[in-house]
């Protein structure tokens, strides 16, 4: 099975230096958009003031397979808890 590798950034970053086996590039996409949603579902503020949350997922060979990236903005203006 193939080794698939997922990175990210918030107000932290994480570089996955072990991987994880899937059966495919298609899963390893599912996977990078699951972890995103659980990351928002449990840190939903963590976007709030601008920060952007960025998830990929990349192959044995460093190649970006999907790249989820999600920042909030309102009217041209960062959403925080204080404005909005």
């Amino acid at each position: 099975m193939p080794r698939y590798f997922f990175n990210f950034e918030n107000s932290e970053s994480y570089r996955d230096q072990d991987g994880v086996e899937l059966a495919g590039d298609h899963d390893a996409c599912i996977e990078a958009v699951k972890f995103a949603g659980e990351y928002l579902h449990s840190s939903a503020q963590s976007v709030w003031d601008g920060r952007k949350l960025c998830v990929e997922a990349r192959d044995a060979r460093g190649r970006a397979l999907v790249v989820i990236s999600i920042s909030l903005d309102v009217a041209g203006t960062p959403l925080s808890p204080r404005n909005g």
